[in-house]
C-alpha cells in the first residue's frame, strides 16, 4: 500500500513536470507567433505608408505644374496686352509729333509714363512675390497638417492592432493555462 502511494506521487509529480514543460513551450510558441505577426503587420503598414507618400508626391508635382502653367499663361497674356498698349501708345505719339511743342509735351509724358511703368512694375512684382510666398506657406501648412493627420491615423491603427493582438494572445494563454 505504501509503495502504491509513493508510485502515485512520483507519477503525479512527473505528469506535473511534463505539463509545465508543455505549457512553457506553448507560451514560447505564442510569443514567436506574435512576433512574426507584428513583424508582418509592420512591413505591410510601412509599404502602405510608402505608397501613400509616393501618391501624395505625384499629386503635389501635378498641382505645382498646373499652377505654374496657369501663372505663366496669365503672365504671357498680360505681357501681350501691355505690349499692345505700348505699341498703340507709341503709334499715337508718333502721329501727334507734328510740331515741336507737341514733341516736347510728348517727351515729358513719355518720361512720366516710364517712371509710372517702372513703379507699377516694381509694385506688381512685389505683390506677386508676396502672394506666391503666402500661397506656398499655405500649401506647406496644409500638406504638413495632412501628413500629421495621416501619421496620427497610422499610429492609432498600429496601437489598436497591437493592443488587440496582445489581448488575444493573453486570452489564449489564459485559456490554455486553465
Amino acid at each position: 500500500e505504501a509503495t502504491r502511494g509513493a508510485a502515485a506521487r512520483v507519477s503525479a509529480r512527473g505528469r506535473g513536470t511534463l505539463a509545465r514543460r508543455r505549457y512553457i513551450a506553448l507560451l514560447k510558441a505564442a510569443c514567436v507567433a506574435q512576433l512574426l505577426a507584428r513583424r508582418r503587420s509592420a512591413r505591410t503598414t510601412a509599404a502602405t505608408r510608402r505608397r501613400r507618400r509616393d501618391a501624395a508626391t505625384v499629386l503635389q508635382s501635378l498641382v505645382r505644374g498646373w499652377s505654374r502653367k496657369v501663372w505663366f499663361q496669365g503672365a504671357r497674356t498680360a505681357a501681350i496686352c501691355l505690349e499692345a498698349l505700348a505699341r498703340g501708345w507709341f503709334g499715337r505719339r508718333k502721329a501727334k509729333r507734328l510740331r515741336a511743342a507737341i514733341a516736347i509735351e510728348a517727351a515729358g509724358r513719355h518720361f512720366m509714363v516710364r517712371q509710372w511703368y517702372r513703379g507699377t512694375k516694381h509694385a506688381t512684382v512685389c505683390v506677386q512675390r508676396r502672394e506666391r510666398g503666402v500661397q506656398a506657406r499655405r500649401r506647406y501648412a496644409e500638406a504638413q497638417g495632412a501628413a500629421v493627420a495621416l501619421q496620427t491615423m497610422a499610429r492609432r491603427h498600429l496601437a489598436a492592432t497591437s493592443y488587440r493582438n496582445l489581448r488575444v494572445g493573453a486570452a489564449v494563454a489564459q485559456k490554455r493555462a486553465r
